[in-house]
């Protein structure tokens, strides 16, 4: 039995997934459906920062891993609401500057992998005439090239820490499935085709099929970071 934690935003909660699934649910369905013994626990909140997944990642983890030592993961995908803006006109100031945000998650990641065996999947494209939206009454809108940044610096982090990181933004936003999905939701958070296609894109990565195809998530680990 394999048990998996998803810390992530309302992304990863399945904002506008008519199904109510959203990615992480999805993902697991498809490898209980391949005959994997999984447990995955979706621990995403809506709206969440860098800030407040640090702030809750290990209490959330310790009541829901305490059985499972040798065979559990930690997955972490936000960023997002760090990029986003919700002053009243565009172009102000992020809710986590890039710094800050950037300090933020290697801080984070580094103590988790200390811990845990670590994924670590970066935020999902936004369509690139996304305008404000208004989620759980807050205006905000999300600047597509902040969001980049914030990308591409997250991953050269993860290269620095030796921890597998998935670049959603450069597997996505070629796909006309994800552009579609995206348009027919607010151009932030795709309908479900879009959750889908993420969870399509995680179950293929390298280094998550080396969790589900060995024995245990700290051994398929320990085996990825050598062989990278």
């Amino acid at each position: 039995m394999k048990t998996i934690c998803v810390f992530g935003d309302s992304v990863a909660l399945g904002r506008n997934d008519e199904h109510g699934a959203g990615w992480p649910a999805r993902l697991a369905a498809l490898e209980i459906s391949g005959g994997r013994d999984l447990t995955l626990y979706n621990l995403s909140v809506a709206q969440d920062t860098s800030i407040d997944v640090a702030d809750r990642w290990q209490g959330d983890c310790r009541v829901r891993l305490r059985r499972a030592p040798e065979s559990a993961g930690l997955v972490f995908c936000f960023g997002l609401y760090d990029m986003a803006d919700e002053s009243a006109l565009d172009g102000g100031a992020p809710r986590v500057p890039l710094m800050d945000s950037m300090a933020q998650a290697e801080a984070l990641i580094g103590a988790a992998a200390q811990v845990w065996p670590v994924l670590w999947i970066g935020p999902a494209p936004i369509h690139r005439n996304a305008g404000p939206m208004v989620e759980d009454g807050t205006r905000m809108t999300v600047s597509r090239a902040r969001l980049e940044a914030l990308n591409a610096a997250y991953a050269d982090i993860a290269r620095r820490l030796g921890v597998p990181f998935l670049n959603l933004c450069g597997v996505l936003e070629p796909s006309g499935t994800w552009q579609a999905a995206l348009q027919h939701g607010n151009g932030i958070h795709p309908v479900a085709a879009g959750h889908a296609a993420i969870a399509a894109a995680v179950q293929k990565w390298t280094a998550w099929r080396a969790w589900m195809d060995s024995g245990a998530a700290a051994a398929a680990y320990s085996a990825y970071s050598l062989a990278g």
